[in-house]
C-alpha cells in the first residue's frame, strides 16, 4: 500500500514537472520600443541592431489621432495609442494586443526605449533570464531599474493596465515620467505592486560617457549588462528651467 502510495506522488511529481517545463518551453518573446513622432532616427539606429530574421516586436506610438494596432507584412505588429504618458504608454499598447489573445499571459516581453541599442548578446541573455525564472513577473535590468527597461511576463500587463487606465493624466511631461521612474513606491509605477514578483539585476548600469549617437545632440550612454543594451539620454538634473529636447 504504502510503495503504490509513493508510485503515485511520483507520477504525480513528474506531471508537475513536465507540465511546467512544456509551459517554460512554449512563449514567445517579444521587443516592445516606446516611441513617438520625431524619434525616427533613435527608433532606425534600434531597429538597425536587430538581428535580420527577428521580426517579433512592437512599436508602441504616443501621441497618436487615433488608437488602433496593425500587423505589418514582415509579421512586427505598431501599436498607436492616443495618450502621451512617455514609456508607460507601452503598458497601454501591449494591452491592447493582450486583450484581443495576440500576447498571453505566459509571453515575455523586453520593454526598451526607441533611445536604445542592443548589442550582440540581448536576445541570448534575454532568453537565459526568462529561463532561469528571474522573469516571473518582472525583471528590472538593473540595481535601481533605471529607465524603467525590464523584461515582463505577459501577465503583469493586466496590472499595468489598472495602473495607466483613462483616470489617469492623458498628458505629463518628460520630467514628471522621470520623477515616477526614480520613485519606486510611486503608486504609478509598476514597481510599486506588491501582487507580482519584482527581481531586480544585481549591478547598476555602467556609466560610457557621452557621444552623439544618431544626431548632433551630445547623450549620455549607459549600458545594462544584464541584457547587454546601451540607452542615451540627455540628463536633466534639478533644474526645472531647462526644457527636455523634444527630438534627439
Amino acid at each position: 500500500m504504502i510503495q503504490y502510495i509513493i508510485l503515485l506522488l511520483a507520477i504525480f511529481c513528474l506531471f508537475i514537472i513536465l507540465f511546467l517545463f512544456f509551459n517554460k518551453q512554449h512563449y514567445k518573446f517579444y521587443i516592445s520600443i516606446a516611441s513617438i513622432k520625431g524619434y525616427e532616427h533613435a527608433l532606425d539606429n534600434l531597429l538597425s541592431s536587430f538581428p535580420p530574421d527577428f521580426k517579433d516586436y512592437i512599436i508602441i506610438y504616443s501621441n497618436e489621432d487615433d488608437e488602433y494596432y496593425e500587423k505589418k507584412t514582415d509579421g512586427h505588429y505598431e501599436v498607436h495609442i492616443k495618450r502621451n504618458i512617455t514609456e508607460y504608454g507601452a503598458w497601454e499598447g501591449l494591452y491592447m494586443l493582450k486583450k484581443d489573445g495576440i500576447i498571453t499571459n505566459n509571453d515575455y516581453i523586453l520593454m526598451l526605449h526607441d533611445t536604445c541599442k542592443l548589442g550582440n548578446d540581448t536576445i541570448k541573455l534575454s532568453n537565459e533570464i526568462i529561463s532561469n525564472g528571474d522573469a516571473d513577473d518582472i525583471f528590472w535590468a538593473s540595481k535601481t531599474a533605471q529607465n524603467n527597461i525590464c523584461i515582463t511576463k505577459g501577465n503583469v500587463i493586466d496590472y499595468a493596465h489598472d495602473i495607466y487606465d483613462e483616470d489617469f493624466c492623458k498628458t505629463f511631461t518628460k520630467k514628471e515620467g522621470i520623477y515616477i521612474e526614480w520613485s519606486n513606491d510611486h503608486p504609478k509605477s509598476v514597481k510599486s505592486l506588491r501582487d507580482i514578483n519584482q527581481n531586480y539585476y544585481s549591478y547598476l548600469t555602467e556609466d560610457r560617457g557621452k557621444r552623439k549617437v544618431y544626431s548632433d545632440v551630445e547623450r549620455n550612454v549607459v549600458y545594462f549588462r544584464s541584457i547587454d543594451i546601451e540607452k542615451y539620454y540627455v540628463f536633466l538634473g534639478d533644474d526645472v528651467s531647462k526644457t527636455h529636447p523634444n527630438t534627439p
